[in-house]
């Protein structure tokens, strides 16, 4: 008789919990879809989506609006986020630093981590002004092109960096898009060799960044301090002056991560 492997109970998938989160990812990318967008879109029957989102609606975590019968994320999610604000002693670092970082410089500063095979935006200080490229907290990204994705990629799990390199050839969203992994390897010793990495006009025409890694224990990749602008600011007389502004901010989050771990996050009253 043929022995089944053990599986530990940690490791074990629920199927409703899975396709509850793959309806929230979907919503976080969406904004709002109906039942038949959700049904097509996850691959679930129409029955399944609604008894899920119906649950999920009941804890607060989706909300279906009166004037279209969508549904969309609900205030739940953002009561979510902020604890994960108030226990992650990083961004407790990040924030005021990025702060400081963006007034010197007078750019937008933004802080992206490895999620999977892409890249989040963990935390971004974004200047109001017209000539700034936007990165929201929270969006995702490819990692084959930008100047964060080099250095994710760069400094990242030898692992991650094959899996990428499988995923070739890449969309050519404009002439100067990494295709293929020839070209994005290109890239990522070049980060390698200086130490940071510029993109320009990689995905967006007129776009450009700069961006940094940041370390922690043990020389372990944290993630990519970078200024995402435009080519008309992204001059050679601006990278010098904000690479080592960027390194000397990375550098400060790296000497002080071990003692923000140390940190007790306060709660908020349940009442």
């Amino acid at each position: 008789m043929e022995l089944k492997p053990h599986v530990r109970e940690s490791e074990r998938v629920n199927a409703s919990v899975m396709s509850s989160l793959q309806i929230l990812d979907f919503l976080e990318t969406e904004g709002a879809a109906s039942l038949a967008e959700l049904s097509e879109g996850l691959s679930l029957v129409k029955s399944r989506v609604l008894r899920l989102c119906g649950t999920m609606e009941q804890m607060g975590y989706l909300r279906r609006r009166a004037e279209d019968a969508k549904w969309v994320l609900g205030s739940r999610v953002l009561s979510l986020g902020r604890a994960f604000e108030r226990q992650n002693p990083l961004l407790g670092l990040l924030r005021p630093e990025m702060e400081r970082i963006s007034r010197e410089l007078d750019e937008n500063v933004v802080f992206q981590v490895i999620r999977g095979e892409r890249r989040l935006c963990l935390c971004a200080i974004n200047r109001v002004a017209r000539d700034r490229y936007i990165t929201p907290e929270g969006g995702e990204s490819k990692l084959f092109y930008g100047a964060a994705g080099k250095v994710l990629l760069a400094w990242g799990p030898p692992e991650l960096r094959a899996k990428i390199f499988e995923q070739a050839p890449y969309p050519r969203y404009t002439e100067k898009s990494n295709v293929t992994a020839d070209d994005l390897l290109r890239g990522i010793e070049e980060t390698l060799s200086r130490g940071y990495a510029t993109s320009f006009e990689e995905r967006t025409y007129g776009t450009a960044a700069l961006a940094v890694p940041v370390f922690g224990a043990e020389g372990a990749l944290l993630g990519a301090l970078s200024i995402p602008s435009t080519v008309a600011r992204m001059t050679p007389e601006f990278i010098e002056k904000a690479v080592p502004a960027l390194q000397k901010s990375a550098g400060w989050i790296e000497s002080m991560k071990n003692g923000a771990e140390k940190l007790v996050p306060v709660r908020p009253r349940k009442d």
